[in-house]
């Protein structure tokens, strides 16, 4: 497995984990609570968790992988497709 799969395959619960929050499931919120706090005390995804934590406020802007490294910004994009859809067709359904 090449690294960058290696990455993208454990961040793919959080990224989960992300949308089943936005999504009202306390149990996912919760988990990403401790997931993030821990993955936030390593220097190495100290960035990308800050915008999880952005996204997860509502945050949608593409601009947000402005400065993250390579791995980062494709960890980022991996919300981009069926789950950012999700996220975004949340947010503006939950206005109606």
């Amino acid at each position: 497995m090449q690294p960058l799969q290696s990455h993208l395959d454990q961040w793919e619960p959080v990224i989960s984990s992300l949308v089943a929050a936005d999504r009202g499931d306390t149990v996912a919120d919760q988990a990403l609570d401790l997931v993030l706090a821990s993955l936030g005390e390593h220097a190495d995804w100290r960035q990308v968790v800050a915008v999880l934590r952005r996204i997860r406020t509502g945050q949608r802007d593409p601009a947000l992988v402005t400065g993250l490294d390579p791995i980062d910004t494709v960890i980022r994009l991996q919300l981009d497709g069926s789950a950012m859809d999700l996220l975004a067709r949340d947010s503006l359904t939950s206005g109606l």
